[in-house]
């Protein structure tokens, strides 16, 4: 079972259909069930980094078995592989057209701050700095977010085509505006950026490396910031 593996050229229409489907109903509703960690801290915040981490670890083992174990055959943007040197500059010059959008965006909508910041830096302030609230922060949440917001659905459920940049850049920025149309400004410099660098150099490794350097950056500004309020 574990080694299912299903080649989807191969298939008729309607059971390439089933599985879009049936995809499109079990990565949404993974990465949704990726939260209900906090359910299994009964109370105790202390456990909160470690009950997330443990949940998001298993929604990115489950999306990652379906994608590259079961339906590789399914992907229209195989992953290109690039030297370290690539990568390293690549990471560093993306991530700076990264950080000049989200400013210029932010400045648009005149923002100082977002709900899901404000919820970061509540977090952090209940739960306090430790191993596992870095680890969901800085590289747990790249890693899933990144196999779910461009690698699905970029190569998988849009089968590759440019349409899948703008349904990435625009789901990616929802997500983490809460339900706030102005706030999802905040978030499109770096969807944008990340949808563009998966779609141009095919690299999902890269993808990850920008989000993590973001996370891990954004990381150090909030606990700084936690430390000199509390």
């Amino acid at each position: 079972m574990l080694g299912l593996k299903i080649d989807y050229p191969a298939l008729s229409k309607n059971k390439r259909i089933l599985v879009q489907l049936f995809l499109l109903v079990i990565i949404p509703l993974t990465f949704v069930c990726s939260d209900l960690g906090v359910l299994l801290i009964d109370g105790n915040l202390a456990k909160f980094g470690s009950a997330i981490s443990f949940t998001k670890i298993l929604a990115i083992l489950l999306i990652y078995y379906l994608l590259f174990i079961v339906l590789p055959s399914m992907d229209t943007l195989k992953e290109e592989k690039y030297n370290l040197r690539f990568y390293c500059k690549y990471t560093l010059i993306l991530y700076f057209a990264l950080i000049v959008l989200t400013v210029a965006l932010t400045y648009a909508a005149k923002l100082d701050t977002t709900d899901n910041q404000q919820i970061l830096e509540k977090v952090l302030q209940a739960t306090g700095f430790n191993f596992w609230i870095i680890l969901w922060i800085a590289l747990i949440t790249p890693i899933l977010e990144e196999l779910v917001f461009r690698k699905y659905i970029i190569s998988y459920l849009c089968r590759g085509h440019w349409f899948g940049v703008v349904v990435s850049v625009i789901t990616f920025a929802a997500i983490h505006a809460i339900g706030n149309f102005t706030q999802m400004l905040a978030y499109l410099g770096q969807s944008i950026v990340l949808a563009y660098a998966f779609y141009r150099y095919r690299s999902l490794i890269l993808c990850i490396s920008i989000h993590v350097l973001n996370n891990s950056l954004a990381l150090i500004a909030l606990i700084t910031g936690v430390t000199s309020l509390s």
